[in-house]
Parts: C-alpha cells; sequence; structure tokens
C-alpha cells in the first residue's frame, strides 16, 4: 500500500506518494518548473538553483528538486519571489556564458536559451570580463566548449551512474571550478554520446555531427535501430533525405532513455562506400539487364547446384523472401545462415532469445554469465545490470574470459564451461538464496562449440533446480530473424555448400548480405550474385551485384534479444538506384518465371503469418518458446576456454563497418 500526501500547487490540489519531491509534485500537477541539473534518472545535485519556488513557511524559496513534498504543503511556482530568485540565478549563469549562439550546434533546443528568455531579466548586474576555460579531449565523439558549461553535473553523475566509468569530475570550487576528464584521457565508455544529449547548453556537442545542420531544419523521425540486438527506441533526425543525427527516445522497458555510440554515430555509415547500382562483370547495367544475366545462368544450371549464404544484418522480410524465392522459384533449399557452424541439433528461437524480458533484468539478484562480454556487445544491457548493482547487492558470476575493462564486479569461475561438471558452492549459495536468479548464454561464443548441447544441457540443470530464467543473447538482429525464419530446415547447412564449392558440384552461389565466406571458396563458384547494401571483398570479384537498401529506407520486421518483434519504420526513400530487398526475390521471381506469391508487403506480411514464422506482431508475446535442450544424456564438456569470438561489435554489420564517424 502507498501512502500519499496532498498538497496545493499554484492552486491545484495535487495527490502524490510519500517521499515524492516537490519538484515531482508540480510535474504531476502539470506545472512546469524551470531546471538544469535535475534529470529524472540521475541522483538529485541541488546545486543549479533554477527550480526555486515558494513554499508557505518556508524562509526563503527552496530548490524543488530536493525539497520533499509534505501534507497540506503550498507550493507556489509563479509568485513575485520565485520570479525574482529565478531571475538572479539566471543573473549569475549568464555572467560567464558567451554569447555564441549563433555559432552553437545546441541553438534552437538549448535549455539555457529557453529559461532565459521565460525567466531571465533583459539586463545583467554584472560587467566584469568572462572567465575562460580550457576544452578537454573527451574522445572522437564529444566536442566539448566548456566556456559554455554552468556546471550541471549532469555529464559527471551520468559516467558515474550509468556508464559506470568515473571518468569525468569537477575539479576546484568557486569561480575556478571546471568539469574535465579526471585523468587526461578520453572516455572509454561504449554509451559516451548519451552526455551530449543529458547537456542541457552547448557544453558537450556531437564532434561527428558539428555545423551539418541546425535543429529547425531537421525532420525527427520514430524509428528502433537495428545495429544493436536490442532494438532501442531512438529518433532518426534526417535533412535532404539523409539522416544526419540518431537520438534516444524514451522507452522503459527496452533501452530506458539510452543508446549506444555504435547506435549514435555510425549513420554516416549508411551512405559511405554504397552499391549504387546493379553491375554485372564490374560494368553499371540496367535492372532489366542484370536479371537477364540471372535468368540465363539459372535456365542453364540444376536447381540443386545452386546455393544461397545469408548474411547477420537482415530483416525478416527480407530472409523470407529469399528463401521463397530459392525454394519455390529456383526449385532448391541449399541456404543458410550459420558461417560459425552451431552445433545443436535442433536450433529454434529459443535458442538465441532471451526468456525473461529485459526489463526484468532489474529484478535479477543472481546472474551468470556463460561467454558474454556484454560490455563490448551490449553496452545497453550491460549499464542496466550496473544501475541494479549500484541500488542493491546483485552477486555475479561468469564463466568464461575474464574481460579487464569491465566495470561490473564479477566473480570469474572459470575460464573453461567443463566446471558445470563439478558443484560451484559459491553459485549454489548465492542461487539458493536468490529470488529471481538469471543465466545469460552468448549465442556466437557457446553455440559454435562441440560440447554446446552439453553445456546447455548443465546449465538447464542449473535453470530447473533453482528456477532461474535462462537469456540466450546474440549481438546480431539479423541473426535472430534467420533462426526464426529458416532455422535448422535446409537441405545443405553452410559448412556443405562451402565443400560442395571446393568440390565444384555446386555452380550458382547467392550471397546475400554476407562476407564471411573465404574468397578463394566464392571465386570456386560458376556464377556467383551478390545482393546487398555496400561494396566489399565479395561484391568485387561478384559476377552480377544488385544493390539492397539500408534498413533507414524501408519498414521491416526484426527480432530483437527478446524474441519480441518490433517494426524499424523508413526514415528516407531509397538511395541511388537501390531497391527494397523483399521487391527484389519478387521482381526476378516473375522473371524467372515462378512468380512469388505476394505483391505488397502486407500480403507478404500476411504469408508470414500463414507459414508460421514468428512476425504477427499483436500476439508475438504470447508465443510458445521451443525446448532447446537436445540430448539429456550427453555429459563431455572439453576443456577448451570461452573465448570471446566477435571481439569487435562494429565489424559484423556493414553499415557500422562503413562509418568513419565510429571508431
Amino acid at each position: 500500500m502507498i501512502d500519499l500526501i496532498k498538497l496545493t500547487v499554484d492552486g491545484k490540489e495535487v495527490e502524490v506518494p510519500k517521499g515524492t519531491s516537490v519538484l515531482r509534485a508540480c510535474e504531476i500537477a502539470d506545472v512546469q518548473v524551470p531546471r538544469f541539473c535535475y534529470h529524472s534518472r540521475l541522483s538529485i545535485a541541488g546545486n543549479c538553483r533554477m527550480c526555486l519556488v515558494e513554499i508557505d513557511g518556508a524562509p526563503k524559496p527552496v530548490a524543488s528538486c530536493a525539497f520533499p513534498a509534505a501534507e497540506g504543503q503550498i507550493v507556489r511556482t509563479q509568485s513575485q519571489i520565485a520570479k525574482d530568485a529565478r531571475k538572479s540565478v539566471m543573473q549569475f549563469l549568464l555572467a560567464n556564458h558567451p554569447l555564441d549562439c549563433p555559432l552553437c550546434d545546441q541553438a534552437g533546443e538549448c535549455d539555457l536559451q529557453d529559461f532565459s528568455m521565460g525567466c531571465g531579466s533583459d539586463r545583467s548586474d554584472f560587467s566584469n570580463e568572462k572567465r575562460t576555460v580550457n576544452n578537454p579531449d573527451l574522445g572522437p565523439y564529444i566536442e566539448t566548449f566548456m566556456n559554455r558549461c554552468i556546471h550541471c553535473m549532469r555529464c559527471v553523475r551520468f559516467s558515474d551512474e550509468i556508464a559506470g566509468r568515473n571518468e569525468i569530475g569537477g575539479l576546484f570550487r568557486g569561480g575556478e571550478k571546471i568539469i574535465t576528464n579526471l585523468e587526461d584521457k578520453p572516455v572509454t565508455s561504449n554509451l559516451s554520446g548519451n552526455m551530449i544529449d543529458l547537456c542541457p547548453v552547448g557544453a558537450l556537442t556531437s564532434k561527428p555531427g558539428k555545423y551539418s545542420a541546425r535543429a529547425w531544419e531537421l525532420t525527427k523521425h520514430e524509428t528502433v535501430d537495428v545495429l544493436d540486438s536490442i532494438l532501442p527506441s531512438v529518433y532518426m533526425d534526417t535533412k535532404d533525405n539523409k539522416v544526419l543525427r540518431v537520438r534516444a527516445r524514451e522507452n522503459e522497458i527496452i533501452n530506458q532513455e539510452w543508446i549506444s555510440d555504435l547506435t549514435r554515430f555510425s549513420y554516416d555509415g549508411l551512405y559511405n562506400n554504397r552499391i549504387q547500382t546493379p553491375l554485372v562483370n564490374g560494368k553499371q547495367v540496367s535492372w532489366n539487364k542484370a536479371f537477364d544475366e540471372i535468368l540465363e545462368d539459372l535456365h542453364e544450371t540444376a536447381p540443386q547446384k545452386v546455393a544461397g549464404l545469408i548474411g547477420d544484418s537482415l530483416a525478416v522480410e527480407d530472409i523470407f523472401s529469399f528463401k521463397e524465392f530459392m525454394n519455390k522459384t529456383v526449385g532448391t533449399n541449399n541456404i543458410d545462415y550459420k558461417y560459425n557452424g552451431f552445433n545443436l541439433k535442433s536450433l529454434n528461437k529459443s535458442n538465441v532469445t532471451f526468456e525473461s524480458s529485459i526489463a526484468e533484468i532489474d529484478d535479477a539478484d543472481s546472474i551468470l554469465f556463460v561467454g558474454t562480454d556484454l560490455e563490448n556487445s551490449s553496452p545497453l544491457l550491460n549499464s542496466r545490470i550496473f544501475q541494479q548493482t549500484q541500488k542493491r547487492k546483485v552477486d555475479l558470476f561468469a564463466i568464461g574470459q575474464n574481460n579487464e575493462n569491465d566495470n561490473l564486479k564479477i566473480k570469474y569461475l572459470s575460464k573453461t564451461p567443463n566446471i558445470l561438471l563439478e558443484e560451484i558452492e559459491e553459485l549454489k549459495e548465492s542461487f539458493e538464496k536468490a529470488k529471481k536468479p538469471m543465466i545469460f548464454v552468448d549465442v556466437e561464443n557457446v553455440l559454435i562449440r562441440t560440447d554446446a548441447a552439453d553445456i546447455l544441457n548443465k546449465l538447464d540443470d542449473l535453470k530447473v533446480k533453482y528456477k532461474a530464467k535462462m537469456n540466450f543473447f546474440s549481438s546480431k538482429s539479423g541473426f535472430i530473424n534467420a533462426v526464426d525464419v529458416v532455422g535448422n530446415k535446409t537441405d545443405k547447412n553452410y559448412k556443405q555448400i562451402i565443400k560442395g564449392l571446393d568440390k565444384e558440384e555446386l555452380e550458382i552461389l547467392f550471397v546475400y548480405g554476407n562476407q564471411n565466406i573465404n574468397l578463394e571458396t566464392a571465386r570456386k563458384a560458376k556464377v556467383l550474385v551478390y545482393i546487398g547494401t555496400h561494396h566489399n571483398k565479395i561484391s568485387k570479384i561478384a559476377d552480377v551485384v544488385l544493390p539492397a537498401v539500408t534498413f533507414t529506407e524501408k519498414n521491416s520486421l526484426w527480432n530483437n534479444v527478446e524474441g519480441k518483434v518490433i517494426e524499424s519504420k523508413a526514415v528516407t526513400t531509397p538511395c541511388f538506384e537501390s531497391r527494397v530487398d523483399w521487391k527484389v526475390w519478387r521482381a526476378l521471381s516473375e522473371f524467372v518465371g515462378e512468380k512469388l506469391n505476394f505483391d505488397t508487403l502486407e500480403e507478404l506480411r500476411l504469408e508470414l503469418v500463414k507459414q508460421k514464422v514468428s512476425c504477427n506482431l499483436e500476439s508475438i508475446e504470447n508465443e510458445e518458446k521451443e525446448s532447446y535442450i537436445v540430448d539429456k544424456n550427453a555429459n563431455s564438456i572439453n576443456k577448451k576456454a570461452l573465448d570471446f569470438c566477435d571481439k569487435n561489435i562494429k565489424g559484423f554489420n556493414e553499415i557500422s563497418l562503413n562509418s568513419s564517424n565510429y571508431k
């Protein structure tokens, strides 16, 4: 039962939970109080003094962010005392602030501009010279103009409380105070770009986006980012049909209101090194000419001699339409996506997604990580866990390689998973006490092992015994899509296709957004067809190259780490002569002579539902997960250490690979 209290804000009676701050009570009463240092996800600082209000009985105006609401309180936010207090505070804030608004990237969406217009004075009592401050180097993403800093300390608190890095701080006091990187080194957090959004003035701005556009020139689009497998909610801001800025959009159950630097800064990779037109033997041709070339080759080749390889960054519709093209138009099921090889007899969406929701991580009190490196592969999940460790006791254990730069205080049990064959006393004791234990398993690092099934069986024993949630993590949302659509239902797997090319048993190879194949192997195909967004080592040797659109240029469905299907929205129109992927396969199927059973995106999605691909946006949360347990009699975990096979998250996606902004 929540204790409620009643108070009056500007003549309006409001009821709030006991312990609520006066500022929050004002928000509940729909009364706007100006503030700079306060942020709902950061600790209370109370140092900007902009949120001063008058409270009956108080001897002077109080900082509403740090003052608790009380029963019967009478709060006035627009009294003359409150207004005069804010005017005085604004004078102090502007005493040293440079008047460079015409040059500042924050202009047009600057809290200081807005509040100085609404709460400030038309004159100042200060005539002394403004102080100057050196600009620290915070790394490749953040441009610093510390003359503009008003010491709100938001960046400092974010570094400590959300990023968990403690890399920024305030030095000295009074007029000598500065905000800087404490060790005179660039910040290392993979979430550093969020400080740009948090800064209420123009002290921290985007270095890659410097002077590229004014705020009022940009068109804001609500969508999700698919480079991060949790599919965080974002705003993509566009100008002249180009994405020029990516910002976090609040979504409490997925990304709170943060995004990774990968999401924020790799947008220039959407346009660098793009495949602009269809190519045949390296020469630009029309789409019809490219289709003619493929048609001629397919008519001269038996279906069983055709194969296709699928990449890690394709949407559900892309993979499904390619699968349908290969199955129904070409007449083969020699397709696969598992370039690492996955040693499970049954591979389904349950093997690569969470059993819990992302939000349930907030309640976990004991966690076992198996082969994971969340600090680099999923900074947002890592931050979510870190935030909980700062509020309460959370036991963290890991099996696998020790990440020395990890900000989580993890107890590493062993580098080798064969420790699961023993009884681990520390883990047992913690899981027995825990109310909500969890197990995180890295898909890319664990399922490629020959003893993957044995490891899963032992982890399943822990799960059942202690009622833990088993969360399989993949850093590649396109890979989850492929498991969802294709699973293990193929005639030839990845290794068999490679072997078939080496033995010249296969003649035509479709490489769809995949660049993991060995070049020498790819060259053995009689005809190599590549469809993708960017030029790479495969496109350079392909006989036919077809340009596809990026995820920002189409509406598409994606699975996040929970297995929840979310739609990514088009924010720009297709660039150059690129075409939406499913339309390419639909058009090519008609060219070849066996037209696919859909003409529109709606018809394609209906076909997905008919074939029980889990893309029904309304019923996805009720979907039953398949069992991932394979052979319960297996008991032969080997002594090979769990290593990180994907150390660089940038490496898997063509957009981030071709970004010059994202380092």
